[in-house]
């Protein structure tokens, strides 16, 4: 229902879902803080970033009581509350977010993975509305090299990491690098005809 837009439907099916939890997991089961995470997602997607965020802490306190501080998991919903905060203006509330994530990622998933990329990348556009330019250079390079690794080259996720990377450089007067950019950025278009470059935090 999400992917097709109707957010108050969806709504409703993920508070369907959380009482059935409720009701036969109990507070404090993982599945319950999927629930919650799940309906956050929706709420973010409505405008409603106070509730979303109210879900969103409370799947991270569930997964960190239960699955532990160092669960890939318990780095997702850091994320996905760091996004909740950037939406709501609280940049450093978010950066925290995010860089808590990123640790949990690099010692327990590795430094070349997707998920790590995505950190890098949320860290990156947190900067940017900072206007910690160099900083998030540093940061959407990272990703970058994760994701020309990973996808290869001609992957839609590379893509968006190099209009990242060209949006910074625009900040920074740097035109001849936003230009290359701009012309990797070209190719994706050619041979992904609906490619459009992704200029929002990705959630986990």
């Amino acid at each position: 229902m999400l992917a097709m837009g109707d957010n108050i439907g969806a709504l409703e099916m993920c508070s369907k879902c959380l009482v059935i939890n409720l009701k036969v997991f109990g507070e404090e089961h993982p599945h319950i803080g999927d629930s919650y995470n799940n309906t956050g997602f929706v709420m973010f997607a409505m405008g409603d970033n106070i509730g979303a965020l109210e879900m969103h802490n409370k799947c991270l306190a569930i997964h960190l009581k239960v699955l532990g501080k160092e669960h890939p998991h318990t780095g997702d919903s850091y994320s996905n509350v760091g996004l909740a905060m950037m939406a709501m203006g609280d940049n450093v509330g978010a950066l925290e977010m995010h860089n808590k994530c990123l640790a949990i990622h690099l010692k327990v998933l590795g430094k070349d993975l997707p998920h790590t990329a995505t950190s890098y990348s949320n860290i990156g556009l947190v900067m940017e509305d900072i206007g910690d330019n160099i900083g998030a250079l540093e940061m959407h390079n990272k990703c970058l090299a994760i994701c020309e690794k990973v996808f290869g080259k001609d992957h839609p996720d590379t893509g968006d990491s190099y209009s990242n990377i060209e949006c910074v450089m625009e900040a920074m007067g740097d035109n001849v690098g936003a230009l290359e950019c701009t012309t990797n950025i070209l190719r994706f278009v050619r041979r992904y005809p609906f490619f459009q470059c992704s200029r929002t935090s990705s959630n986990h």
